[in-house]
């Protein structure tokens, strides 16, 4: 509907990642596209307000959340389970 009638310009969304494999190869005029983010590999980031083409293949949902000031100890769960999640 977005992509047909309304042929809107922009879509945000999460997990897009599992979106594209599945509908964009459908949607002619679809270009995915990302934001960049530095990280310095100690757990240290920062969203670069770059655009870059592509999909982001991972989500910064927790870095957002850190953003926000969720708890450490919350943020640690979380991580451990996306780890759990990423392994099978």
């Amino acid at each position: 509907f977005l992509h047909d009638k309304i042929r809107c310009k922009a879509l945000f969304a999460t997990h897009y990642h599992e979106l594209v494999p599945h509908v964009v190869p459908s949607l002619g005029a679809v270009q995915p596209l990302h934001t960049a983010i530095y990280e310095d590999g100690r757990g240290g980031f920062a969203f670069l307000h770059k655009v870059k083409a592509g999909i982001c293949k991972e989500s910064h949902g927790l870095y957002v959340a850190q953003i926000a000031g969720i708890p450490d100890e919350v943020l640690k769960s979380a991580r451990e389970f996306a780890t759990r999640r990423r392994q099978g």
